[in-house]
């Protein structure tokens, strides 16, 4: 049996979060979400298109010189505490949702809530650490008396997040987290086979305080939204966790517009057997943990 609210959850019709509300205007169709124990539709979901994408990163763009970017540090540090607060507050639903959506067992979904809020507090503590420095220069052939050199650390902008379905919760708070606390705004594409993840954490950081627009959320196909988030002109990064193939996608995709560019992706190498074992049976298969990690960045801009 799943909760109440679990289940209100599930029987809504969800579309799209663009610009702090829930659309149902969406040009990609829908798509069932399946239980992968029953193999049963427990939910539907709007698949958005390239012309979503553009919304979303218009709501983006938008809201970088809104409200979010007039909040001081510690302001921001109070909407990321009130976002981990939330987290708790679901802790059941949110571990019901992981295990419905994603199909790990109940004793993994159950850290994800906790996983997600421990996140947020270590985030909300760097709002106040962001600084830039002040640098000796004589260069032009001035005397350092005549030259002031410093440097001012800024959001970035618009960031697109792509993450896959192995840990739902999780993997979407470790691109969220940053993004909030640097004052950046962020449009995120979850795995079409798990995505009710990103839709509840829509939800939960506008009753935070996220102001709209800056946390939107686009479910659809990799080979649709994905792209069209990761070459579009108008998102200054992207981040991006999952396969080696999706991955080389994604970068082709990004170099485009030279946009900077976090890639995570997961190889096997020698010697990891004890991984692979650990993969095979650990959460059902779906463990992700081939190590080490590949991790590509690339500095573009």
């Amino acid at each position: 049996m799943i909760s109440a609210a679990t289940q209100q959850f599930l029987d809504r019709k969800h579309g799209l979060w663009i610009d702090g509300k829930e659309t149902n205007d969406y040009g990609g169709g829908e798509l069932d979400v399946i239980d992968p124990a029953t193999e049963k539709v427990i939910s539907r979901v709007g698949l958005g298109d390239a012309k979503d994408i553009d919304k979303a990163v218009a709501a983006a763009r938008r809201a970088l010189t809104g409200p979010w970017s007039k909040m001081t540090a510690d302001e921001r540090t109070q909407v990321l505490l009130r976002f981990a607060g939330l987290f708790e507050k679901h802790h059941q639903m949110i571990t019901e949702l992981a295990v419905l959506d994603n199909g790990m067992p109940i004793m993994i979904g159950e850290s994800c809530a906790p996983f997600a809020a421990q996140f947020l507090r270590y985030y909300a503590g760097w709002t106040s650490k962001i600084m830039g420095n002040t640098m000796p220069s004589a260069g032009a052939g001035k005397r350092p008396d005549q030259l002031f050199a410093y440097t001012a650390r800024e959001p970035i902008g618009v960031v697109g997040a792509i993450t896959p379905w192995n840990y739902p919760f999780g993997m979407e708070m470790l691109k969220i987290a940053p993004v909030l606390a640097t004052g950046c705004t962020l449009v995120l594409k979850q795995a079409e086979i798990a995505p009710l993840a990103s839709l509840l954490m829509a939800e939960l950081a506008l009753e935070a305080g996220v102001p709209p627009g800056v946390f939107n959320v686009v479910t659809g196909l990799g080979e649709v939204a994905g792209v069209a988030l990761a070459s579009h002109e108008d998102v200054n990064k992207i981040a991006f966790t999952g396969s080696t193939e999706v991955g080389k996608i994604i970068v082709r995709a990004a170099i485009g517009n030279l946009k900077e560019g976090v890639v995570g992706t997961r190889r096997e190498v020698a010697g990891g057997r004890v991984s692979r074992r650990r993969s095979r049976y650990g959460n059902t298969g779906r463990r992700h943990e081939h190590l080490p990690v590949a991790r590509a960045e690339l500095r573009l801009r």
